[in-house]
């Protein structure tokens, strides 16, 4: 047998999906922000995961592929790399998903459309969709923006009192209290927090946090960086309710893009919802610009 297909393990495999995703086109899905997402609780289950290896004599067993249901954001990620065995891969692996989305549905008691994403310029991701069955068009896309930063930047201006550093290791459980307020939500957990601390391209340099005068953690900022392609991305970055209209994400983000054109990168992006006009409008105001539109096709399974 030329491939195995097992269940993910995240102690190993998260580092063999680094390598992947770095050889993957640039019109992937989640290039960059992947570590955030399967550092997720139901990520280490190795139940939401597979992974397709390959096994030909010196190959050293690298991965080929994988599928992630990501029940945070309601949508299956997957990667296949061309190769001669991508052929033998895609059946299994669009089985795969299906077998497992019709688990999902009955353990939720409710059936709803099984989503996949593809980036508005991937015309061969989208056919790929097409072919099995992926034909329902969900009615609101998600932006993808990008900044250059090639310019001068602005220097990063807090209000009296405040000042930026870096998340310390043992802050994990302050995250998150943070984390769900800043989002008004409860999936956040500490341990979430603790394996972001040991993913593929996490940097201390990309996990900046805002204080407050009386030692609050007022806002956050964490953000990934491919040093190969010298593009990082935005992902999350949130402020407290209770310092909204203070400019401390506009600052979060100065200091952000400082710290990557420091370390050679050229552009950045972040994502949101296209319908999130206060969001986009921030965005905007900071310098990024609509580049593509994120889509998910979906089917009933």
């Amino acid at each position: 047998m030329t491939i195995t297909m097992r269940p993910y393990v995240s102690e190993t495999d998260v580092a063999r999906i680094d390598v992947l995703m770095r050889t993957a086109p640039v019109k992937t899905p989640h290039l960059l922000d992947f570590p955030w997402r399967f550092a997720s609780p139901m990520s280490q289950t190795g139940r939401d995961i597979m992974v397709w290896r390959d096994e030909r004599e010196n190959t050293q067993g690298e991965l080929l592929a994988f599928a992630a249901w990501q029940p945070y954001w309601a949508v299956f990620d997957f990667v296949m790399l061309q190769s001669p065995l991508q052929e033998e891969i895609e059946p299994q692996l669009f089985a795969w998903i299906q077998q497992h989305f019709q688990e999902v549905s009955r353990e939720n008691g409710y059936t709803m459309p099984c989503w996949v994403e593809y980036r508005d310029d991937d015309v061969e991701r989208k056919a790929l969709l097409a072919r099995h069955g992926f034909t329902i068009e969900y009615e609101t896309p998600y932006v993808f923006l990008e900044r250059s930063l090639r310019d001068v930047l602005p220097e990063s201006t807090l209000p009296d009192g405040f000042t930026f550093r870096s998340l310390r290791n043992d802050e994990a459980e302050a995250y998150t209290v943070l984390h769900r307020a800043a989002f008004e939500s409860t999936s956040m957990t500490a341990d979430w927090r603790t394996r972001t601390l040991f993913a593929p391209r996490h940097a201390s340099d990309f996990d900046r946090v805002v204080v407050a005068p009386d030692g609050t953690l007022a806002g956050f900022c964490v953000a990934w960086f491919d040093e190969q392609r010298h593009v990082g991305q935005i992902e999350p970055i949130g402020v407290l309710p209770a310092f909204h209209h203070m400019g401390l994400a506009r600052a979060l983000l100065f200091d952000m893009f400082r710290r990557f054109q420091q370390r050679g990168a050229q552009h950045i992006y972040v994502e949101t919802e296209d319908d999130r006009g206060p969001a986009r409008a921030a965005y905007e105001a900071v310098g990024f610009q609509i580049k593509h539109r994120l889509w998910k096709l979906g089917k009933y399974v």
